[in-house]
């Protein structure tokens, strides 16, 4: 098994090359993937190197070039690497943003200073980042924080009659929120929006929820409902970004979000993300487009994922404080309007958190209390809704419409005041507090 050692340009303590021994003019290794055989470890021997969470070495990437860059310019990039049209993936929303499949390369370098083009490819099994390129990241795979195989999961749902039975057409006559919802879409057959709105981008024009549990579906009646009244005064626009089995990639989500840029969408509802390295490549590219949509962002903290859990060596697998992988985005603290959200049980301390999703008081802002169960989210009195930070994501989205359904320019504080945030003064496992669950 191959091994992908990763080294963050910034903090020469992850090289294998410390500062003092780098020339000013020498590049910085970020990537290098080995084809030494390993123990399948997910860690290489200095614990600095890794493959991806769910066990694969990335052979797939994103890169951003910088605005400008003339199209001819990013093709002549694509023929020296050596990558096949098949496997180029191009963003209506952003030409600048290209999908990569089946890289080929097996190191990546970055110099202090710009290179010329000319030093762009200094071999058939190298990359010097220019700077024409302004982000990169390996293509991680976005999905629901919701496991799938989950047997409550599988017993408590009945996707389309379930959602059948909380039909409130909408009657919007001057929306006066807009709301993008990141899912698996919405299933026109269930009658909760009357007009769904939508985004100049042919990438997501189909939005049609294919997923058999309506995940995306499901999000938009939680968020609906939390909105009350309110409903007939909001826009939803669903943009799929994640497939029937409720799995997208990060280059789906940035070109996502770079259709939202000037569109005027105050809200959007992120019920996904994915785990990485706590110094991880991905979080100035997705920290930018998230800012370019100028919107609140609501994202889930993160669930239990085996494959990934087991991979850490630490007393709480769920305090992300902890853990050497954080799920993102909700882990991007420096992102200006950014909400990430958890759930807190029902019947016990109100702060305690529910078992298998992500908090802490580092990362996570809020926690929406259970109704139903001991960690389940409703949507009607006698439903239970499902249990996950995928659905108390759209509880506070929900909430945050009455405010901002006017456009207002409102801080974090008035905006956590306003949606009901009742502040934690016992040892807290959330940033903020905690809100009701309607």
């Amino acid at each position: 098994m191959r091994k992908l050692y990763y080294f963050f340009t910034i903090l020469c303590s992850f090289s294998l090359v410390s500062c003092r021994d780098t020339q000013q003019n020498s590049p910085t290794l970020i990537w290098e993937l080995d084809t030494v055989a390993s123990n399948k470890s997910l860690y290489s021997k200095d614990n600095t190197g890794l493959v991806l969470g769910d066990g694969r070495i990335p052979n797939s990437f994103v890169f951003k070039f910088k605005d400008g860059t003339p199209i001819d310019t990013i093709h002549k990039y694509e023929r020296d690497w050596g990558i096949k049209k098949e496997y180029i993936d191009s963003c209506s929303c952003d030409p600048m943003l290209r999908g990569y499949k089946n890289f080929p390369l097996k190191k990546i370098y970055k110099n202090s200073e710009p290179l010329t083009q000319r030093s762009t490819n200094k071999s058939g099994d190298e990359l010097f980042i220019d700077s024409n390129i302004a982000f990169f990241s390996p293509n991680y795979k976005i999905t629901t924080p919701l496991n799938y195989d989950s047997d409550n999961f599988k017993n408590s749902f009945d996707a389309a009659n379930r959602l059948h039975s909380l039909e409130q057409p909408q009657k919007v006559t001057s929306p006066q929120v807009k709301i993008a919802i990141f899912d698996t879409g919405y299933y026109t057959s269930i009658n909760l929006i009357n007009s769904p709105g939508s985004i100049n981008c042919p990438d997501f024009k189909d939005f049609h929820d294919e997923d058999p549990q309506l995940h995306g579906t499901t999000v938009t009646a939680l968020l609906m409902n939390s909105m009350g009244a309110l409903r007939n005064q909001a826009q939803i626009i669903p943009v799929k970004v994640l497939d029937s089995k409720g799995e997208g990639t990060l280059f789906n989500l940035v070109c996502g979000l770079a259709s939202l840029k000037n569109q005027n969408v105050d809200i959007v509802n992120l019920s996904l993300g994915f785990y990485a390295p706590s110094d991880s490549i991905p979080s100035k590219l997705l920290k930018t487009y998230l800012d370019n949509t100028e919107a609140w962002i609501f994202t889930a903290a993160g669930n239990a994922n085996p494959t990934i859990d087991r991979t850490e060596r630490i007393s709480n697998l769920r305090d992300l404080a902890q853990r050497h992988f954080k799920f993102y985005p909700a882990c991007l603290t420096d992102a200006n309007k950014l909400v990430s959200v958890t759930s807190s049980k029902t019947n016990k301390n109100p702060y305690e958190v529910c078992d298998t999703q992500n908090f802490s008081n580092q990362y996570i802002d809020l926690a929406v209390t259970a109704r139903y169960g001991e960690c389940g989210i409703g949507v009607l009195e006698g439903y239970w809704g499902g249990q996950g930070s995928s659905f108390a994501t759209p509880i506070a989205a929900g909430k945050a419409a009455a405010l901002l359904r006017s456009g207002l320019q409102v801080d974090r504080d008035v905006l956590f005041q306003s949606i009901g945030v009742a502040p934690i003064t016992a040892p807290s496992k959330v940033k903020v507090g905690t809100i009701q669950s309607p």
